[in-house]
């Protein structure tokens, strides 16, 4: 198995689309929105995340969202770290403390970057915390906040080496900015994985369509 390199290494921003349809192509990443009980060409569950291998035609009672995927380019380090909880059943017969595992894991972390005033993440993660208006045609408009978890993607290696997609649903904790005297502005948010909204790791996912690429 090849060793993979940082720049191997690659963070996405995904946008889920509000309508339903019947129609991926391949490469595309979607959400499962509907499906029949019985004979659905959609290997999944409803609310899995998953990606397409070849074009789909889908019947009237499957439907999916595609998620649209864009590099984000200013960002510099994304740290991850799982957790789960364990219960202390030590008794007084035992002679080393005994634990049975819990059900649940906990997903956490941070995404470190430089700040790019055109970057549409920077901006949704940030009206998150304050109010932002933007100026478009000499009036003001204020940037709606987006609820809810934030919809992230890492993939790991390349075609040759074969990519490795994952799906992180992030809850946006905190977010600390810095502006030094010399030099760009970086930020630092931390992060929660979204468990409702079923976090993924997909192997060998081929091909995948990103914007602008």
């Amino acid at each position: 198995m090849a060793n993979l390199r940082a720049s191997e290494g690659k963070l996405h921003w995904g946008e889920l689309a509000k309508e339903v349809v019947q129609k991926v192509e391949v490469g595309q990443v979607f959400k499962i929105a509907t499906k029949k009980s019985e004979g659905s060409a959609l290997k999944g569950k409803v609310g899995d995340v998953l990606v397409a291998k070849k074009a789909m035609t889908l019947d009237a009672e499957d439907t999916v969202r595609i998620f649209t995927l864009s590099k984000v380019c200013s960002t510099t380090n994304v740290t991850k770290s799982w957790s789960k909880s364990k219960q202390d059943v030590t008794t007084q017969c035992d002679e080393v403390k005994a634990y049975v595992e819990g059900e649940y894991a906990e997903g956490t972390g941070n995404i470190e970057g430089f700040w790019n005033n055109g970057s549409k993440v920077q901006q949704v993660v940030m009206s998150k915390f304050q109010p932002i208006v933007s100026w478009e045609n000499d009036e003001p408009q204020t940037v709606k906040p987006v609820t809810g978890s934030l919809h992230f993607f890492l993939t790991r290696g390349t075609e040759e080496t074969g990519i490795t997609l994952e799906y992180m649903p992030l809850i946006i904790d905190s977010l600390t900015t810095d502006k030094p005297l010399e030099g760009v502005q970086s930020f630092n948010f931390a992060y929660t994985i979204d468990g409702k909204q079923r976090p993924t790791l997909i192997e060998n996912v081929g091909a995948l369509v990103i914007a602008g690429e």
